[in-house]
């Protein structure tokens, strides 16, 4: 079976973008190509494709940039500008009896006001 290139799926635009972010994020780390294609085990040529927007790395890779960069791949694929994985944020606990996703259901159910006095005591807490 032959290998699907999926970078030929991709508009120019958006492998493009993806490739700043690549390099963005490899700057932010302070790794050179070269360092980087050593860690990741791939050659120096590779990572300059990358991130001139020729190719688009594999799964594997995209989550070995995404650990290595605490990112998450949806913010390397250009769909989130979230660097956060808020999966396990979600899931930490306010309290005994309540998670930060049970907090968010709660909130969605309140109304414009409530929503307003509740920011406006979160804005108080966060003065302290």
């Amino acid at each position: 079976m032959r290998k699907k290139n999926y970078s030929s799926v991709l508009d120019e635009k958006r492998r493009d973008t993806i490739a700043e972010i690549l390099e963005d994020l490899r700057v932010k780390k302070g790794f050179s190509k070269r360092e980087l294609a050593n860690l990741f085990s791939v050659s120096y040529e590779t990572i300059c494709h990358y991130e001139k927007g020729i190719t688009i790395p594999p799964t594997d890779l995209l989550l070995k940039y995404a650990d290595f960069c605490n990112v998450t791949i949806d913010y390397i694929l250009n769909r989130t500008t979230s660097q956060v994985d808020y999966s396990a944020i979600m899931e930490k606990r306010l309290s005994k009896d309540m998670t930060i996703n049970d907090a968010v259901e709660i909130i969605n159910k309140l109304t414009k006001d409530e929503r307003e006095h509740l920011a406006f005591i979160i804005q108080l807490l966060n003065k302290e």
